[in-house]
């Protein structure tokens, strides 16, 4: 509750505690406002011209909601009407109308007063430039963040809390019997239940995670000390609409974010990332929320963990695989794959960039790919090829790293490949291309792997300058079967030898697949027909003719 705990005694004393009141209230807000019972602005004060394009006297007598982007201006009058005397609402992350900016807006209700809610407008840029780079999605029935987006949210608020050693909890809700409240009054019902339920859960939100993870769930992060009835607003929204309160039941469970034994930074990442597979979920059968939440809690957590200890103490295994030239069966270089017990190299990749830790591991993969190219030096010795993920290369902290680790180094240029994957979508091309340009004046070659896997592969080709194009291990086994595939693979070759590109293809398993690529003309392939990622990365091929087709194989591999 918000009391007042000054007593001032003269006019003086007015004037220097309504000072404090400004100064204390600007500390946090960019831009002040009050609004009135019916939602209309009658104060206005501060930064109203950047934020609001507009003086603050312009802004008087206008409706609070059109200072916000029309997606957003739902949520702004619910954060208003969810705004009782006495309480704090807020902050909700949302696009100002005029200026585009993100901001942080928060509303409270001084105690005794029914007349107005005052409200706090903070530019996200200056609060938290790296959090502020788009705006949040949010499902437009309930003002809720979308999913993807409230996993962030929720990391931040959790974050947030810890630097402040504050104390939160995460309560996830699902709505039963939603079928029998659609089939009774439309899914018009649903809706205004969901928005009622949404106004509530972004009331009491931190930081503004709340967000609806699927068509019954939802979820808010908020103070551990914080009372949420979420039932009684449920029952309340069905009355409004003339219905039985008791058509719609709430299952709600609330959960400690405790560190599970993480550090600060991971338990933020697990939970964001616990999340994202939370809402990919169908519903759980026999298990509750709660239940069904910390299993996965658990799994993530000593995936983390796992995950942490062979990046931290370099203890993972490297395994090696040969790329080959077709033409004679001889190894052009290796690949250096990350394997984890039980696990694929793809898996770690993946779990990694869900996670946030794939700059960590690309950047150890990387390490030990130098390190073992030093140890052999003055050997002569085939090159190695290691992976960047997407996500990576987007990265300025990983570029300014690995490439203080390449001048550190006295691996020769030429020996060391770096291949870029599509696992993680690339929308920054303009710092990728720089960073591609930059590794190419060093004397790296650059490899766009996975090629044709995702639709942006020809937009990644167009504006990257690559040495070579992988071209994806699926049109590969379909080669021999599919006109269509071989179609594709040919016209990727055609394409890549009028740019100067030379081509790899990769899971070749079969004889006749190789036939097929030697016809169509790509210069190197990959695939268990000439080795499976071995632990001795520069065992001795030897060549194998058969007639005048070649066939390559490698001598003393053992499989990984």
């Amino acid at each position: 509750m918000l009391v007042a705990a000054i007593a001032p005694t003269s006019e003086r004393d007015l004037k220097a505690d309504r000072d404090r009141f400004v100064a204390f209230a600007f500390a946090f807000a960019d831009l002040l406002v009050e609004v009135s019972a019916g939602g209309v602005i009658r104060f206005a004060a501060g930064a109203a011209r950047s934020l609001a394009g507009r003086e603050a006297a312009e802004l008087v007598r206008t409706p609070f909601a059109e200072l916000f982007h029309p997606d957003d201006r739902v949520a702004a009058e619910r954060l208003l009407r969810g705004c009782r005397g006495g309480e704090r609402r807020g902050a909700l992350s949302l696009r100002l109308a005029r200026s585009g900016v993100l901001a942080w807006v928060s509303a409270c209700a001084l105690p005794g007063r029914t007349d107005a809610v005052h409200v706090a407008v903070a530019d996200r840029r200056v609060l938290a430039p790296v959090a502020a780079a788009s705006a949040p999605r949010r499902d437009p029935a309930s003002g809720l963040l979308e999913a993807e987006d409230f996993a962030a949210a929720a990391a931040d608020a959790l974050g947030e809390a810890r630097g402040l050693r504050q104390d939160v909890q995460l309560t996830l809700v699902r709505l039963c019997g939603l079928d029998a409240l659609r089939a009774r009054a439309g899914e018009g019902a649903v809706d205004r239940l969901f928005a009622e339920i949404g106004a509530f859960l972004n009331a009491h939100a931190l930081r503004g995670a709340a967000g609806r993870m699927g068509p019954d769930r939802c979820g808010v992060v908020h103070a551990a000390e914080t009372t949420l009835d979420i039932a009684a607003e449920a029952a309340g929204a069905l009355r409004a609409g003339g219905l039985p309160p008791d058509l719609v039941t709430v299952e709600d469970r609330r959960i400690a974010l405790g560190s599970e034994g993480l550090a600060p930074a991971d338990a933020a990442k697990a939970l964001a990332f616990t999340l994202r597979r939370f809402a990919e979920n169908e519903p759980f059968e026999g298990d509750s929320l709660a239940e069904a939440f910390r299993a996965l809690v658990d799994d993530t957590v000593s995936r983390v963990t796992q995950l942490r200890a062979l990046v931290g103490e370099d203890s993972f295994e490297a395994v090696f695989q040969p790329i080959v030239r077709l033409a004679d069966g001889r190894v052009s270089h290796y690949e250096v794959l990350a394997r984890v017990e039980a696990s694929s190299p793809a898996d770690v990749i993946r779990f990694a960039e869900g996670i946030g830790m794939i700059e960590e591991l690309d950047l150890a993969v990387c390490s030990r790919a130098m390190a073992l190219l030093e140890s052999e030096r003055g050997r002569r010795l085939p090159s190695l090829a290691v992976n960047l993920s997407g996500g990576s290369v987007q990265s300025a902290a990983f570029v300014r790293s690995l490439l203080l680790l390449l001048e550190r180094s006295r691996v020769l240029p030429a020996q060391l490949l770096f291949e870029i994957t599509e696992s993680a979508a690339i929308t920054d091309l303009g710092s990728v291309r720089d960073f591609v340009t930059e590794l190419r004046a060093r004397g790296h070659s650059v490899c766009l792997d996975d090629f044709g896997a995702g639709a942006a592969s020809f937009s990644y080709l167009q504006a990257l300058p690559v040495d070579y194009v992988k071209i994806d291990g699926a049109y590969v086994g379909r080669i021999c079967d599919n006109a269509r595939d071989r179609a594709i693979v040919k016209a990727i070759t055609s394409m890549c030898r009028d740019l100067g590109i030379r081509t790899v293809a990769e899971m070749i398993e079969r004889e006749a697949q190789l036939d097929q690529l030697l016809e169509l003309g790509v210069g190197l392939g990959q695939g268990y027909l000439f080795g499976k990622p071995q632990r001795q990365p520069f065992a001795r091929a030897l060549v194998r003719r058969d007639g005048s087709t070649a066939r390559g194989s490698l001598a003393g591999s053992k499989a990984g």
